[in-house]
């Protein structure tokens, strides 16, 4: 059992049709409260949406109440009306599971990108050392060429701050080399895993094995050699599950795919602000971070 300390809810639970019928009942808001903390008690659990006291001793409706000081009527409802809406199951030794329990929790896509990442560094400075062997390991000579300025963050790749989108030279070849001289091999399962766990609105990818084309491995590999930090692409990610229009929440338009967003016309756009809810104010850095993937692009 890991010492997480969170669990995900989307800031639209309001707008979710089953939470919007429960809220109608005449419990409803209790039955609400009793959802959130039944998450939460999941998410202490740390098994894949399981909620248990122990291994071997599964929470019942009396235990359940007990420990969410709810009366017993209303957690015996709750858990009779969620089985019914699909939000609950129950396995084989009647144990409660939380479905699609990586929506509220996904500790082990999180896990994956840390590890990359840090293997990321520790390859980026060992290659700063074989390059300039009395320059430190943080490996800073690096020059740009767009309005903003070049920084470290963490002893990672050089990051580009306080872009200015207007002014950046779309072909501009120096930069491009000068910031991702040695882009490592694209991590094509990462970057899925950091997708499906991201963008949960969206369609799901299939392993990068089950791929029947090559064009799809063939622009990942030529964003990567634009932006090969992981975190880029989980802001770019991030934008886009934010997005009501792009993650279907309208119901207006429900096209994004994962394909869709590596077409560059419309990873421009995305990266421009178009399909950002109305009122959003995107943070720079964040925009910054993703700017990177148009670099270079002539397609």
């Amino acid at each position: 059992m890991s010492d997480i300390k969170w669990v995900k809810l989307h800031t639209d639970i309001l707008s979710n049709r089953k939470i919007k019928y429960i809220r109608s009942m005449p419990q409803g808001d209790e039955l609400c409260l009793l959802w959130v903390l039944m998450l939460a008690t999941a998410g202490v659990v740390n098994d894949r949406g399981k909620l248990y006291i122990s291994d071997r001793i599964p929470y019942n409706v009396e235990t359940l109440a007990n420990e969410l000081s709810f009366p017993h009527n209303t957690v015996k409802l709750g858990l009779e009306l969620f089985e019914r809406l699909n939000m609950i199951s129950f396995n084989g030794s009647g144990t409660i599971i939380i479905k699609n329990w990586e929506e509220y929790q996904s500790v082990q896509g999180m896990e994956k990108v840390r590890e990359l990442t840090r293997e990321r560094v520790r390859k980026y400075r060992d290659k700063q050392k074989e390059l300039d062997p009395g320059s430190d390991s943080n490996g800073s000579n690096v020059t740009g060429n767009a309005t903003g300025n070049v920084t470290e963050t963490h002893g990672n790749a050089p990051r580009i701050e306080n872009l200015d989108l207007k002014n950046l030279d779309l072909k501009n070849q120096d930069l491009k080399d000068s910031t991702h001289a040695h882009p490592s091999k694209t991590p094509y399962k990462e970057i899925v895993d950091l997708f499906n766990s991201t963008c949960i609105s969206l369609p799901t990818v299939q392993e990068p094995d089950e791929w029947k084309t090559a064009t799809r491995k063939d622009r990942l590999r030529k964003l990567w050699k634009q932006e090969s930090d992981l975190e880029a692409w989980k802001h770019l990610f991030e934008r886009i599950e934010r997005s009501d229009f792009l993650a279907g929440r309208t119901e207006k338009w429900t096209g994004a795919t994962f394909d869709w967003i590596l077409k560059p016309a419309n990873l421009q756009k995305i990266i421009e602000g178009n399909y950002d809810n109305k009122g959003d104010r995107e943070d720079k850095l964040r925009a910054a971070a993703v700017a990177r993937f148009l670099e270079g692009d002539d397609e």
